[in-house]
Order: C-alpha cells, then structure tokens, then sequence
C-alpha cells in the first residue's frame, strides 16, 4: 500500500512540480513540507483538504494514506496550551499579543464603567440579557 509520503512525492514527480511549489499550494514551510516528503510528518486536520486538493483525491482517501494513531499516540498527542504557544512566538508577536490582552482589557473595563452609569432598570436588563446567554 502507498503511503502519504510517497503518494506525494509520486504526484510531484509525475506533474513535474517544485517542492516549494507544492509547500506554498498547501501553506506550508518548504522545510515543514519536505518533513512531510521524508514521512518523518503528517498533515493536521486543517492542512488536510490542501494535500488532497494537491493529491486530487478527496479527504477520506487521504486519510487512508496516513499511519493510523494508536491509543497511546494519541493520549501522548503535543498539545500547546496559549501560554507555550506564546513562548514560542516570535519577540514581535509577543509583544503584540500583549497589547492585544490590553486593549481587550481597558474595553471591558470601559464597558463596565459605562453599564454602572446606566439606570437601574436598563442595568437590570442587561444582567437578564447575559444570565440568559450563559
């Protein structure tokens, strides 16, 4: 049976395209993607349809080509929680996220402000609102 990794690498020498064509068709790092070539990587559920757009062949066809998880794999599965995928960006980003956590915040509390200054009754109308919406 073909693998994920090889089906690629067969569409890509038939077709006669680039691996960085083929990483930029399906948003991806040249050096994410060439992992993916070598198998040393499989494709998230978000990247999926790209590779079976690239493949021409649909999702669940797609997902016979990959390596099944076994229980383990998955209980052991990386997941990143905000707080390590922030220590991961990039010092920029960083810094934008935490202007982006303030502004979040001065809103809310600008929206307290202007709610404690409405009259009892539209206040009481809005705590009905939210209760309802939890």
């Amino acid at each position: 049976m073909t693998t994920f990794a090889e089906a690629i690498r067969n569409k890509l020498a038939t077709e006669g395209i680039s691996a960085t064509a083929a990483a930029r068709q399906v948003g991806l790092s040249l050096p994410a993607f060439r992992a993916v070539l070598k198998g040393e990587s499989v494709p998230n559920a978000r990247s999926l349809s790209k590779y079976a757009a690239l493949l021409g062949l649909s999702v669940e066809e797609v997902q016979k080509l990959l390596p099944e998880r076994s229980g383990e794999e998955q209980k052991r599965a990386p997941t990143r929680s905000r707080s390590s995928a922030a220590r991961n960006r990039s010092p920029t980003a960083a810094r934008i996220l935490a202007f982006l956590e303030q502004a979040e915040a001065i809103m809310n509390d600008r929206l307290a402000v202007m709610v404690h200054r409405l009259p009892k009754e539209k206040r009481a109308t809005i705590g009905l609102i939210l209760q309802s919406m939890e």
